[in-house]
């Protein structure tokens, strides 16, 4: 599917984000189309208030910093009221679990749950036990991660559908969103890993329904003709170490993504860094209007 020839119906098919391997084309390409006009209006000083009178709760670990300032900023923003909730070990499981207790919380008029915790699984637990909407936003490989740079790559190469991305880096380390986002907005992949790291055949079975998906142990192959190159945090040896001397196999212009948090000298080099494609810190920074996006179409109310 073609995400410039899709027209926005600001609807889904799902109430909850826990992995883009659940979520159809179209749920995509709403939440990255809502994004940019997010972005959009934000550069324009227009006020958005689709969360208005809406309760969302962040359940994190109390050491999360940066979730926290992002949920906050982005329910903020859109004129909601946030709940940050502190939490250890599994007690998400051992508290959310209990249908009562999620019945409870619901009736207190909490619109949406975010979830940031040390375990992607987290945010399946609350989603098995509550029915109130729920985003997994952890922060090393989810959904929401995962749409951040596919918005990243979108604004700057102005499609999605028919580029190539290269991944380098321990794609089982996460629920696999990129991998499944990427394949379903009709980009071919090639993952770099040694053989020990392939990601299971269902997963690739599953996006080659979509596009092209190859693995390589060598970087050299796996970037030959790539749009994009993603570094996934990995400690592998120091063959699977990107510089800057990789980016000649790539496409002219090729951009350079990373999950975060930055291994210099162990995944990346300082010298790919400073690559002039690299928008890692951009990506970054889009992580804010994708919650936004997310929360407005999942649990808000949007007028344009």
């Amino acid at each position: 599917m073609n995400i410039n020839g899709y027209t926005p119906k600001r609807k889904l098919t799902s109430k909850h984000l826990v992995t883009l391997q659940q979520s159809t084309p179209e749920d995509i390409f709403e939440f990255l189309h809502f994004a940019r006009d997010i972005k959009r209006k934000k550069s324009v000083d227009e006020k958005l208030n689709c969360l208005k009178g809406k309760y969302v709760t962040l359940l994190t670990k109390p050491d999360f910093v940066r979730s926290r300032i992002a949920f906050n900023m982005a329910v903020n923003d859109l004129e909601g009221t946030p709940i940050v909730v502190p939490l250890t070990g599994s007690a998400i499981e051992e508290e959310l679990k209990d249908p009562d207790t999620t019945t409870v919380i619901k009736n207190f008029g909490v619109s949406a749950f975010v979830v940031d915790t040390s375990f992607m699984h987290d945010a399946e637990v609350l989603n098995t036990y509550s029915d109130v909407p729920t985003v997994n936003a952890n922060g090393r490989s989810s959904p929401c991660q995962s749409l951040a740079a596919l918005l990243t790559i979108w604004e700057h190469k102005g499609k999605l559908e028919g580029l190539r991305l290269a991944i380098i880096g321990n794609v089982n380390d996460g629920d696999y969103s990129l991998l499944a986002g990427a394949s379903k907005c009709g980009m071919d992949i090639s993952i770099v890993c040694p053989d020990d790291f392939d990601p299971p055949r269902k997963i690739l079975d599953y996006c080659s329904q979509f596009g092209f998906v190859d693995i390589y142990d060598n970087i050299e192959d796996g970037v030959r003709g790539a749009d994009v190159i993603f570094i996934m945090d990995h400690d592998f040896d120091k063959k699977y170490l990107f510089t800057d001397r990789y980016f000649k196999y790539a496409n002219k212009e090729a951009l350079l993504l990373h999950s975060m948090p930055i291994n210099r000298g162990g995944d990346i080099s300082e010298e790919a860094l400073n690559y002039p494609g690299a928008i890692i810190f951009e990506q970054a920074g889009n992580v804010l209007p994708v919650l936004q996006s997310v929360l407005a179409l999942l649990a808000g109310k949007i007028t344009d």
